[in-house]
C-alpha cells in the first residue's frame, strides 16, 4: 500500500472478505457487514499488513452491548486523508 497506515489514523471499510463472512452466523454476518462504508480507527497492525478496527454495536436495549474487532486486508480499506 502505498499510503502506509499507522494506528490511530482513520481507514474506511471498502470491503470485507466473504471467505470470512461465510464462516459466520447470520446475525454476526448482518452486524459486521454494517461496517462497510463506515469510517474506524485503525487499532493494531500486523506484521503482514492487516489492518484491525473494532466497532461497538447497541443491540435493542442499552444491556446489549456487543463489541466486534475485524482485521483487514490492504485491499479491504481506503486511508482517510
Amino acid at each position: 500500500m502505498k499510503n502506509a497506515i499507522k494506528v490511530g489514523e482513520k481507514i474506511k471499510i471498502l470491503s470485507i472478505s466473504k471467505e470470512l463472512l461465510c464462516k459466520l452466523p447470520d446475525d454476526e454476518t448482518s452486524e459486521l457487514k454494517t461496517m462497510i462504508g463506515e469510517i474506524h480507527e485503525v487499532i493494531e497492525i500486523e506484521e503482514w499488513g492487516g489492518v484491525w478496527v473494532e466497532k461497538e454495536i447497541v443491540g435493542d436495549s442499552e444491556n446489549q452491548v456487543s463489541y466486534h474487532k475485524l482485521c483487514l486486508a490492504p485491499e479491504e480499506i481506503e486511508k482517510i486523508v
